[in-house]
C-alpha cells in the first residue's frame, strides 16, 4: 500500500462512478492535509493583516510569514531571506522578473535567449517586452530528441547576451535540461540566468547557491500548496539595482510630492496585502516535501514514469513526444486517428485524470508538426496499480480506434 495516499483525502473521491486515477500532476499537485490543516489554523487563530498592524494579531500574522520566508529560502538554498519574494505562482514571478530586469538593465541591441521548449510564461513576457527597449529575442531549439540542442545554444551566446530564461523540466517531453552546464556558459559569456524550476521542485533537489542561477521561479501548487502562490528568488545584488514593477502600500518608505523612497528587498516587490494563508500553506507544503524526502519523491515518480512509457510504447499507434537523455514528471503522446482532447475525454470516463492541448508550449508542438498531446504525469502518490488501469483503458482506446478502422 502506498504510505502517502493517507495525507490525500481527494484520492478517496469517485469520478463517473469510478474511483479517481489522478494523472494530472504537472499541471496541480494534489494537496495533503497537513497543508489544508495549517491554512486553517492560520484562518481560525492568527488571521490579520501583517507588517503595518501593531496589535498582537497582526504581529503573529507577520511573525509567521516572515518565518515561512526564512523556510524557504533554506529549502532552496539561498543565502539571504531578503532573496525570496512571495507572488501568485511562476507566471507573475517571471513576468515581474522580466518586466524589472529588462527595464532595469537591457540595452539597445542586447539579447535574449529563451528556448523552443517553454511554457509560454517563460517564453513571452521575454520576447514581448525586449523590443520596447529595441532588444533582441533569441530562442534556442530543440534536437530530434527532444533535448535543448546544446550546440545551438553555445553558438547564439555571445557578448550580447543579457539573460538566458530556460526551464529545468519540460512540463511536455519531462525532458531534465543540463542547467549547471548551461548556468556555466552563460556567466562565461557575460549573461544572467533565470531559471524555470516549476517542473523541477518535485523531481530535483533545488540549490540555488550550487547551481548558481541569478533568479530561480516556482509556483505552490505544482508541490501541494495552494494555487496563487509562488516564489521568486534573486540574488541580492540583482534585486537590489531592480525597481518594482507593482506600485502601492508595502513598497515604499517614504512618499512625498516629488520623492519616492523604495522599502529594502524583497518588500519593494510584494505590494499590497500578500496572500498570507496562501504562503502559510506554501510553508506547509514545504514542510511535507522536506519530511517525505524529494529522493523518495523522485525515485517513485521515476519508477511510475518508466511504466508509463513502457505501456505507451508498447503500441506502434502511439507516438511518444521526445526521448530526451532524462525524462522527469511528465510524458507527453499522441494517438493515431485521435485527437488528444478524444483520448483525454475516453480516459476521463474510466475517471483517470489527464491534460490535453498544447499545454502552454506551442513552440515545442509545432517542432513536432502537432496542434496538442496528452500528457501523463504521475505523482508519488500514485501507484503501479493505476498506471495498469490506464493501460486496460488505453488498449480499449485503441481497440475501438480499430473497430472505427475496419
Amino acid at each position: 500500500m502506498n504510505p502517502y495516499r493517507k495525507d490525500f483525502p481527494i484520492l478517496d473521491a469517485a469520478v463517473k462512478g469510478r474511483p479517481l486515477v489522478y494523472l494530472d500532476n504537472a499541471a496541480t499537485m494534489q494537496m495533503p492535509k497537513q497543508v489544508m490543516e495549517a491554512m486553517m489554523n492560520q484562518q481560525s487563530c492568527f488571521h490579520s493583516n501583517v507588517h503595518r498592524g501593531i496589535h498582537s494579531l497582526s504581529e503573529l500574522s507577520t511573525r509567521r510569514m516572515e518565518e515561512a520566508r526564512e523556510h524557504i529560502a533554506g529549502f532552496i538554498g539561498a543565502e539571504s531571506a531578503s532573496e525570496i519574494i512571495f507572488t501568485s505562482g511562476t507566471t507573475a514571478g517571471i513576468n515581474m522578473a522580466a518586466r524589472s530586469f529588462i527595464d532595469t538593465f537591457l540595452q539597445p541591441g542586447e539579447e535574449i535567449i529563451s528556448t523552443q521548449m517553454e511554457h509560454h510564461s517563460n517564453y513571452l513576457p521575454w520576447r514581448e517586452t525586449s523590443p520596447e527597449k529595441q532588444g533582441v529575442f533569441l530562442s534556442c531549439p530543440i534536437d530530434r530528441n527532444g533535448d535543448l540542442d546544446m550546440d545551438a545554444f553555445s553558438s547564439l551566446l555571445s557578448p550580447r547576451t543579457l539573460i538566458v530564461a530556460v526551464t529545468y523540466v519540460s512540463n511536455v517531453t519531462g525532458a531534465v535540461n543540463p542547467v549547471k552546464e548551461i548556468i556555466k556558459k552563460a556567466h562565461i559569456a557575460g549573461a544572467a540566468v533565470l531559471l524555470d524550476c516549476a517542473q523541477a521542485m518535485r523531481h530535483e533537489k533545488i540549490d540555488v547557491r550550487d547551481l548558481d542561477c541569478d533568479f530561480c521561479v516556482f509556483s505552490g501548487h505544482k508541490i501541494g500548496g495552494p494555487t496563487g502562490t509562488g516564489i521568486l528568488y534573486g540574488k541580492s545584488e540583482m534585486l537590489e539595482l531592480m525597481k518594482p514593477v507593482l506600485y502601492g502600500g508595502g513598497t515604499v518608505r517614504e512618499v512625498t510630492d516629488r520623492v519616492t523612497a523604495y522599502e529594502d528587498v524583497p518588500y519593494r516587490f510584494e505590494a499590497g496585502t500578500p496572500n498570507i494563508t496562501g504562503i502559510i500553506g506554501l510553508d506547509a507544503a514545504v514542510s511535507y516535501l522536506e519530511n517525505t524526502g524529494i529522493e523518495n519523491i523522485s525515485e517513485t515518480e521515476k519508477e511510475l514514469l518508466s511504466l508509463t512509457e513502457e505501456i505507451l510504447a508498447a503500441s506502434d499507434r502511439v507516438n511518444i513526444l521526445g526521448k530526451p537523455k532524462e525524462r522527469a514528471g511528465a510524458i507527453s503522446f499522441t494517438v493515431d486517428g485521435l485527437g488528444s482532447f478524444d483520448v483525454a475525454k475516453l480516459l476521463d470516463t474510466q475517471g483517470i485524470a489527464v491534460r490535453s492541448g498544447h499545454h502552454c508550449a506551442m513552440p515545442l508542438h509545432q517542432a513536432y508538426g502537432i496542434d496538442g498531446s496528452v500528457r501523463i504525469s504521475p505523482a508519488f502518490y500514485n501507484t503501479p496499480e493505476e498506471i495498469g488501469q490506464f493501460e486496460t483503458t488505453m488498449k480499449r482506446i485503441l481497440g475501438m480506434q480499430c473497430t472505427m478502422h475496419n
